[in-house]
């Protein structure tokens, strides 16, 4: 035939082609048991012959299957089940891998069974799901939402009449971060609040710790009442702080650390309240600037205590409803002080002081044998008069009228002038304090407008 047609065949489908016969022959190893024991082994002549009704039996007398071996003996071989190496490994994930060959046996539906004990208890179908014939295939399935930080045993299966196991393989899934979230801070007081947020430590114990402080540079540290936590759960978590400034705004968030890093939560912020009641004593130094707040009453000074206010200081007091200034309190040449009674305007907006004295100058109030400068009428109904007394004479002078919050409601001037009148209709009624201000000397006087 090769002659006929001008070539020799070189396998087995050249020879099927141009014969036109042997349509089911096979070109394998049959993979004999031994040299002289011819009974294959190889799947590749399993099941892969044509059943003669004339020839029931193999070479030995065994019946012949349908359809049967190939070669004179019928035989038996198992599908081949190989568990390979998981890849494409995350915190996770994984990609299990095996092989299985049919060793042209029934098709065989292919799988894996894993978990984080050799019980298994989790399964997964393969790609491809169906192995057939001979020979065979690599099979995978890609697991998601597995636990971190958690070695997995695995292998693969093969099911057709019979349920076929490669062997038992683990991976181990690294440990990842921690998912932290803050929460809205509870139980705020004037010096107290709660901390909140919720952590998920990812299965890898977690220490918790919440940072805060009056900015993002946050600067303290506290640990949570519930640290460390582990496992998968959303946990919540807290702390109970003390010994904070009132009426202060502060930044907080939580934070969450395992053995892959750490994990912060957002920034968020609460501010502290008021004291209700407080008692002011000690001395307000040169160049400092200090605030008072309380929501009802300050008592400044009294009994055995003092408040002094030194030259350069700033004292500011803003209370809801009282301000005492009990004896004891005294503000040196040169210091600050200010009273203010306010239900919503609170230290970090006050206003400049409404007495001052301002360091190198002479102060004197009005009444006082001393005084330079004369404001009448007082009380007055509209306008009032500035009158340098005898004996004085100031070239350039400036008027500052201020009212009982501290806000500035005026500013006027003097130039060479013994008396200036000065227009005050348009003020409501109340108690104003005016300052003259006039060559190093200051004269501040109370004005009623009625």
């Amino acid at each position: 035939m090769h002659r006929l047609l001008g070539s020799r065949p070189t396998n087995i489908g050249q020879l099927q082609s141009v014969s036109l016969q042997d349509v089911h022959s096979v070109s394998t190893d049959p993979i004999f048991t031994s040299a002289t024991n011819f009974i294959p082994a190889s799947g590749g002549v399993n099941n892969v012959g044509v059943y003669l009704s004339a020839v029931p039996t193999d070479f030995v007398g065994a019946p012949r299957m349908d359809p049967p071996d190939a070669g004179a003996y019928e035989f038996s071989v198992d599908p081949d089940i190989t568990t390979n190496a998981a890849s494409a490994i995350t915190g996770t994930g994984a990609t299990l891998n095996g092989f299985i060959n049919a060793n042209n046996n029934p098709a065989i539906t292919a799988g894996f069974e894993y978990g984080p004990t050799t019980a298994y208890g989790s399964s997964a179908g393969a790609s491809p799901a169906i192995v057939s014939g001979f020979p065979g295939v690599g099979v995978n399935a890609v697991l998601t939402n597995l636990l971190p930080n958690t070695t997995y045993h695995y292998l693969v299966r093969g099911v057709n009449t019979t349920t076929f196991y490669g062997h038992d393989i683990t991976f181990d899934l690294p440990a990842i971060l921690p998912e932290a979230t803050s929460t809205e801070a509870t139980a705020i007081g004037s010096s107290v609040a709660t901390l909140n947020g919720t952590i998920k430590a990812n299965n890898a114990t977690t220490v918790v710790t919440f940072e805060y402080g009056i900015t993002t540079a946050y600067g303290s540290t506290a640990t949570a009442i519930e640290s460390p936590v582990n496992g998968m759960a959303v946990t919540p978590v807290s702390f109970s702080l003390s010994g904070l400034l009132p009426n202060t705004l502060y930044h907080y968030r939580v934070t969450g650390t395992n053995v892959a890093g750490t994990a912060n939560g957002g920034d968020l912020t609460f501010t502290t309240m008021l004291p209700e009641n407080i008692s002011v004593t000690g001395t307000v130094t040169n160049l400092l600037d200090t605030c008072y707040n309380a929501s009802n009453t300050i008592i400044v000074a009294g009994g055995d205590d003092i408040f002094e206010v030194s030259n350069g200081g700033r004292a500011t007091f803003i209370a809801g409803v009282n301000i005492l200034f009990m004896p004891g309190t005294t503000v040196q040449p040169g210091g600050y002080m200010l009273g203010t009674i306010s239900t919503g305007t609170y230290c970090g907006s006050a206003t400049m002081p409404m007495v001052a004295v301002v360091t190198g100058q002479k102060e004197s109030l009005s009444g006082s044998g001393d005084a330079v400068f004369s404001v009448y009428p007082n009380p007055t109904t509209g306008n009032f008069f500035i009158l340098q007394k005898d004996g004085h004479s100031c070239d350039n002078i400036r008027i500052e009228a201020y009212n009982m919050q501290g806000v500035k409601v005026m500013t006027a001037s003097m130039t060479s002038e013994k008396k200036h009148e000065f227009n005050f209709s348009a003020m409501p009624t109340g108690l104003f304090f005016v300052k003259v201000i006039a060559d190093g000397y200051m004269e501040t006087v109370k004005l009623v407008k009625l």
